[in-house]
């Protein structure tokens, strides 16, 4: 693939994982996620396709820059798929933030990729209320000292106060890891609390694709990201189709896998 680089900026080679073999499938986590995230569907998978699980920019294992752009982080993941060499036109799904980013590329790189799964995002610019629950967590996070923490489990126990959501802590504690020194973050906060308002935007100057059958957007019943009846998504992808995992809000992946999975192999088949 021909990457897109903006000028003075260095390539960033992303850490990922791979499950199965097959036709292959990149799936791009959301922000506060990470390529492990996604293994419960990436295992239900793996009979049949050749799963690649990228950790973004600033995420997990993979490096960490100032520059976060939906465009950047497409031209990371695009990177990433050439160094692969793949045998085939390997297909792309992206949750939330990682959702932005796959449509940024399927629209820069149009037919590089077989087929295109957005999970419950829409490629429309989020409103304030969608970045308070954002800036409440990197609040929490920016201010915690973790070098007072010996463990996982005192610092869970001192965010009851501060996150009473327990799905808020837990976001938290995923995205700490034990180095040698003790407990470290694994995102970059600096770069997420810089470029937030960016990743709740969309490039609205991406040209959209030709009408076609080839992308599917799949929204939690419960979520308020992709709400019924909404039909922004058809301006970059008409023709796109949505359809509904029932039981279970944002977080799809990790609520019903199972049912997930099913919806993907069968778009996919």
């Amino acid at each position: 693939m021909n990457t897109r680089r903006r000028v003075n900026e260095q390539p960033m080679k992303l850490f990922y994982r791979e499950k199965g073999q097959g036709p292959p499938l990149v799936i791009l986590h959301g922000l506060w996620g990470a390529s492990e995230n996604w293994l419960p569907v990436a295992n239900r998978l793996a009979d049949a396709y050749r799963v690649i699980l990228p950790d973004l920019r600033n995420h997990g294992r993979s490096p960490r820059a100032a520059a976060m752009d939906l465009e950047t982080m497409a031209g990371d993941v695009d990177e990433l798929v050439a160094s692969l060499s793949l045998p085939a036109r390997p297909a792309l799904l992206g949750h939330s933030l990682g959702g932005k980013v796959a449509m940024t590329l399927w629209l820069e790189r149009p037919g590089a990729f077989s087929r295109l799964v957005v999970a419950d995002v829409a490629p429309v610019r989020y409103p304030p209320l969608y970045a308070a629950g954002h800036e409440r967590l990197l609040a929490v996070m920016e201010q915690l000292d973790l070098a007072r923490f010996p463990t996982l489990s005192v610092l869970s126990a001192a965010l009851v106060a501060r996150l009473p959501l327990e799905r808020e802590r837990q976001l938290v504690l995923k995205n700490v890891r034990r180095d040698g020194r003790g407990l470290a973050w694994k995102v970059n906060l600096p770069a997420i609390r810089a470029n937030l308002d960016r990743l709740l935007d969309f490039p609205r100057h991406l040209p959209p694709v030709p009408p076609g059958d080839r992308v599917l957007f799949v929204r939690g019943e419960r979520s308020d990201h992709l709400v019924p009846g909404d039909s922004s998504f058809l301006s970059f992808f008409p023709g796109a189709r949505l359809v509904q995992v029932d039981d279970c809000g944002h977080w799809l992946h990790a609520e019903q896998p199972g049912q997930l999975a099913r919806v993907i192999r069968d778009f996919l088949a």
